[in-house]
């Protein structure tokens, strides 16, 4: 009886799930340090939070810990422990009634574009249906300058959109992708040139001894293969140079910003000039039990390590879609927005659709534009 007994409270430890932590530590963590804090009791993993280097961030590290917090605050290395958490990603609804301005078929449901009083139609809690009509000329000015804006540009813009990846073969979307063909392999057929990730991989030994192989990282960006983008929601790593969008929302962002004008096709983007960077940090993973198998679980250390692949690949803009409100903000989410906005990037948030007075974070941080 004591031996199963015995069994059975080894089983349940075993079944504790670990809580996922981003820890600031005093100095940057050395192998030796490293194991030593591994075999810390509690201690389930300790990793670099991100590849990406700075002061700050080559002191932080991703932690799953398994017990009571305090004995993680109480290891001599540790300065600050901050939680994950989950974020909202906020849809657009278009609304139909305008008449049409281009030859794309969904531009009348465009009205950021051109506010043509449209017609918005939602149901109320009594069932039936209620209608606001839209005020002309309540948009972006769109129609009015985009030409003179694009024909003035120096450079081709290129926004990251953070998100939940990018359809890549979207006919409206599928040459505004940004390639970095470095990490590409080249195929041509038919005369037609496609780029893919390259597959060359290279050999190295783990700290057990066991050998490995890895992708080859060809422009030393640290993000191995990123022809076209990276995807930090991953189980397996064989797939983080695949960004493709499983729920639409990314898709839907990225045709916003610069779906092809005038192809009697969809709906036409604020301008096709612009070249779109794909960076998946969530999906259907995570409303599935797969979640537990994500490489890095918590959205947040997605969405963070995300935004500064965008900053490492230099992008002109960061879409950030998505929002947590004050109780789920961080001094480490603070800091890679910080970072970007320190390397002359634009960082774009959405306000959300809670209504509802209280700050939206990052739509609230300095020096980020909130669109509502």
């Amino acid at each position: 009886m004591k031996k199963l007994l015995g069994l059975t409270t080894l089983l349940f430890a075993n079944l504790v799930l670990a809580e996922s932590y981003v820890v600031e530590m005093k100095s940057p963590l050395n192998d030796s340090d490293l194991n030593s804090l591994k075999q810390e009791k509690g201690m389930k993993s300790i990793q670099r939070f991100t590849p990406y280097n700075s002061e700050y961030f080559d002191r932080l590290y991703s932690v799953e810990f398994v017990g009571d917090i305090v004995d993680l605050k109480n290891m001599p290395a540790v300065k600050l422990i901050e939680n994950d958490f989950k974020a909202d990603f906020f849809e657009i609804k278009a609304n139909p009634n305008s008449e049409m301005a281009t030859n794309d078929l969904l531009y009348p449901l465009q009205w950021g574009l051109q506010n043509q009083n449209q017609i918005i139609s939602k149901q109320t809690l009594k069932g039936g249906p209620k209608e606001t009509i839209g005020v002309s000329g309540v948009d972006i000015g769109w129609k009015g300058v985009i030409s003179q804006i694009e024909k003035n540009l120096k450079k081709t813009p290129v926004v990251a959109v953070v998100d939940m990846g990018v359809d890549l073969d979207h006919p409206e979307l599928k040459d505004q992708i940004l390639i970095n063909k470095k990490e590409c392999k080249e195929n041509t057929i038919d005369g037609v040139t496609t780029y893919t990730p390259h597959n060359k991989t290279r050999e190295i030994r783990l700290e057990n001894g066991k050998v490995i192989e890895v992708k080859v990282d060809k422009d030393g960006n640290k993000y191995p293969a990123d022809c076209y983008g990276f995807n930090f929601a991953i189980t397996d790593k064989a797939f983080e140079q695949y960004p493709y969008d499983d729920k639409n929302h990314g898709t839907h962002i990225a045709g916003i910003i610069a779906a092809k004008k005038n192809n009697e096709t969809g709906v036409t983007g604020v301008s096709d000039k612009i070249k779109i960077l794909p960076i998946k940090v969530t999906g259907r993973v995570d409303e599935t039990s797969d979640r537990d198998k994500l490489i890095m679980k918590a959205p947040s250390k997605r969405i963070a390590n995300g935004i500064l692949y965008a900053v490492r690949r230099g992008v002109d803009v960061i879409n950030l879609s998505l929002g947590w409100p004050k109780s789920m903000d961080t001094v480490f989410m603070r800091k890679v927005i910080e970072e970007a906005i320190s390397k002359n990037i634009v960082v774009v948030a959405a306000a959300g659709n809670n209504n509802t007075n209280a700050n939206i974070f990052p739509c609230s941080y300095e020096n980020v534009i909130c669109v509502g």
